[in-house]
């Protein structure tokens, strides 16, 4: 039930790069050609440690599949992570594939927050029908 049909999330193969130190933050996607989609390199937020259940945020993403909206909660449980506004130094790459095509089509002007987990749990609650599919 997970994955596309669970969520409703294109989903592809690609190699992942993320290297977190107490400096420097990079990452980088690859497209479908091995070459870069987009990438990520900024100085670390300090990161504050906090015991587990103090600071859980939650949202809730749509995604149309099976013919009706389904709501899907995201819960996260930070451990350790911190926040840097109107972040200086970060270097956005954005090169050919899907998710620098996604960031180009928001027309991003200005990075105001910039949130770095190190360490934390996530709980991706399976799909809830919003609507009901409609006949002819």
């Amino acid at each position: 039930m997970r994955g596309h049909d669970g969520y409703g999330f294109p989903k592809w193969v690609t190699e992942l790069d993320v290297q977190i130190d107490a400096g420097r933050t990079t990452a980088r996607v690859a497209n479908d050609s091995g070459g870069t989609d987009i990438a990520l390199s900024t100085p670390t937020p300090r990161q504050q440690r906090s015991p587990s259940g103090k600071r859980v945020s939650s949202l809730t993403s749509y995604t149309w599949t099976k013919d009706a909206w389904h709501s899907v909660l995201n819960q996260l449980n930070v451990l350790s992570g911190g926040s840097a506004l109107m972040p200086r130094d970060l270097e956005l790459t954005l090169g050919t594939g899907r998710m620098s095509d996604d960031v180009r089509s928001l027309k991003p002007i200005k990075t105001v927050r910039l949130d770095v987990v190190t360490e934390g749990q996530i709980a991706l609650h399976m799909p809830v029908p919003t609507s009901v599919p409609t006949t002819a």
